[in-house]
This record gives C-alpha cells, sequence and structure tokens, in this order.
C-alpha cells in the first residue's frame, strides 16, 4: 500500500514540476540575466553550452523555449544560452541559475547542477535535462559556465 501512495505522489511531483517549469518567479540572476525555462527532458546532446543568437535557432528547443518565450527575447539585443546535462539514467537530475557575473566581454554563469538522492525514489527513465537564460548580447564575446565552486563546465566563443 505504501508503495502504491509514493508512486502517486512522485507521479503528481512529477507532472507539477514539468509543468511548472517555465514559471521561475524569484530565481537568482546576474544583472538581467534571466531563466526563461528549464526541462528534465530537452532535446537530446551531450553535455555543454549552446548560443541561439535568432529566433529560428530556437525552434529545436522546445522545452525548454516555447513559443511565448522565444516570442520574450529581443533578439537584437539578447540571445539565449542553453545549457544541457546530457543524458542522465533517471528523473531527479536538473540545473539551476545561482549567478551570472559580466565583465566587459565576458560573462561567466553559475550553474547548480541537481541529482537525485542515493536513496531516494526516482522515475526509471533517461532524462537529458537543460536550462535556458536570456542573456544580453551587445558586446558579448565569451561566455564560461561554471559550477559554484568555480570548476569550469564549458565555455563559448561568440561569433560576430
Amino acid at each position: 500500500m505504501l508503495e502504491k501512495i509514493l508512486a502517486a505522489v512522485l507521479a503528481v511531483g512529477l507532472v507539477l514540476g514539468v509543468s511548472a517549469c517555465h514559471a521561475l518567479p524569484g530565481e537568482a540572476g546576474g544583472g538581467s540575466v534571466s531563466v526563461l525555462g528549464r526541462s528534465p527532458q530537452c532535446e537530446p546532446g551531450a553535455r555543454g553550452g549552446i548560443w541561439l543568437a535568432e529566433a529560428n535557432e530556437a525552434a529545436v528547443f522546445d522545452p525548454p523555449l516555447n513559443a511565448d518565450a522565444v516570442a520574450s527575447v529581443d533578439w537584437s539585443r539578447e540571445g539565449v544560452l542553453i545549457y544541457r546535462m546530457g543524458r542522465q539514467p533517471s528523473g531527479g537530475f536538473g540545473l539551476s541559475l545561482v549567478e551570472a557575473r559580466r565583465e566587459d566581454g565576458f560573462l561567466e554563469v553559475v550553474l547548480r547542477e541537481r541529482t537525485p538522492p542515493p536513496t531516494g525514489l526516482v522515475p526509471a527513465v533517461i532524462t537529458h535535462p537543460c536550462i535556458a537564460l536570456r542573456v544580453p548580447s551587445r558586446g558579448l564575446e565569451r561566455i564560461r559556465v561554471v559550477d559554484p565552486a568555480g570548476r569550469e563546465n564549458d565555455h563559448l566563443t561568440l561569433e560576430r
């Protein structure tokens, strides 16, 4: 009986978590870097960052970018950084923005990776978590993605 209750609670939590993946009020940001969306199931791909400079590049990333999120970006002054965790063996993985620091043409983005607890009950499904960040693009030349301890996860050089 307890197993059925836990399974039902997990299912409700998973549904609520996925449906709320675009509503992120109050999440930390650096200056005007902000979270546009995130999802536990994004376009499969290797771990790392992808820079989107035009709206037509964003169509393949739904989730985490739905049509409203793409329309909210001022593509003449902003771009979108998609960061993917890569393939994960179960549910419970995710990303959150800790802070972002910009100096001259350099942006450092600090992301925290969430992993499921070792003894936790998580869905037995392959996931591809990612996060989408709105980033002011004027004068931006390089982006570095690090964890909260400062270890580099990726770096991107933007084309002009």
